[in-house]
């Protein structure tokens, strides 16, 4: 949850996460999503850190998960870890800021088909297992995607 402290370190094997930028009336939009391929709360292995963003489940989720205080000894010893940890959240920079350049540029039919292809990559499956309700859960009270 945006400024609350993070407790957990998350890496999705299955699944999809959304991180949503929340505002302050309580709706959220989704700037970039996690799978398998990346980790949530991984910045918190460099120090006490609060959220930024909200964390939302958004396809059937299977995950490992780590104390941030057993993951920040893990860093501490870990110059791999460091490196790993730093790049990775480079990637996910790049993907916030493609999704914003997107939502402010491209038509709803290309944002859609982004959305679709950038899904479809995270769960690895041609079916996607979304619900209303899990959207409704991502756009907070009347939020966009």
């Amino acid at each position: 949850m945006p400024d609350k402290p993070i407790e957990y370190v998350y890496f999705p094997h299955q699944g999809m996460i959304s991180l949503l930028a929340v505002m302050s009336d309580g709706q959220g939009i989704e700037t970039a999503t996690v799978g398998s391929e990346g980790v949530v709360g991984a910045m918190s292995g460099f120090g006490i850190r609060r959220g930024f963003t909200r964390a939302v489940v958004q396809a059937p989720l299977v995950a490992g998960r780590i104390s941030c205080t057993h993951f920040q000894a893990a860093v501490q010893n870990s110059e791999a870890l460091k490196h790993l940890i730093v790049s990775y959240n480079e990637l996910l920079v790049a993907q916030i800021q493609q999704t914003a350049a997107c939502n402010a540029l491209h038509p709803t039919e290309s944002r859609l088909a982004r959305w679709l292809l950038q899904t479809r990559d995270r769960i690895d499956s041609d079916v996607l297992p979304l619900t209303q309700n899990s959207c409704r859960k991502c756009s907070g009270s009347g939020g966009r995607r």
